[in-house]
């Protein structure tokens, strides 16, 4: 699985088997680690690439591939970790009122 990664989405590219005759692939994701909450979720489609939005900055991210067919679902595909990235870089400051 191949990955492009912003900030708060990943788009996650991967390839098929033309025998496979797949009707859907699912990506299952949670969170790993990171100190704010971010619920677990999952995403459906029928194209070999899928770009999942509304992750949070700086989360551990743990992605999970499955497809279906006529004859049922998929075990997972290899596990994949992403960090997403800090749009904040070095010219964060964090500023502490009186």
């Amino acid at each position: 699985m191949n990955s492009t990664v912003e900030s708060t989405q990943i788009t996650l590219t991967w390839t098929s088997s033309s025998t496979d005759f797949v009707n859907t692939y699912t990506v299952s994701y949670t969170r790993i680690l990171g100190c704010s909450a971010a619920p677990p979720g999952s995403e459906t489609t029928n194209k070999t690439s899928l770009t999942i939005t509304g992750l949070q900055e700086n989360i551990r991210y743990q992605f999970r591939l499955t497809a279906t067919n006529s004859a049922g679902t998929s075990t997972p595909e290899a596990v994949y970790e992403y960090t997403m990235p800090s749009t904040c870089k070095n010219d964060c400051y964090y500023y502490v009122s009186n």
